[in-house]
């Protein structure tokens, strides 16, 4: 990867972290919510999430993932 390509997803990967602290996914966990409704509160108010690639799961095996419409392959 190129210096500009790193930086770039260093900024995202601290914007995403700064997110999910805010949002507090393992403390929302840890309560029992859902893991739909924890990915739908932290991708609410994410700027990036069309770009973005995540998945929530929960101790009892339960998950949900979200792929953004700039993730999709265009073959």
């Amino acid at each position: 990867m190129t210096a500009a390509k790193d930086s770039v997803l260093e900024r995202r990967l601290i914007a995403l972290i700064e997110l999910i602290g805010v949002v507090g996914v393992v403390p929302m966990l840890a309560r029992g919510v859902e893991p739909q409704a924890v990915l739908t509160e932290l991708l609410a108010n994410d700027q990036g999430r069309g770009s973005r690639q995540v998945g929530v799961i929960d101790m009892h095996g339960h998950a949900a993932a979200h792929t953004g419409k700039q993730n999709l392959s265009k073959q």
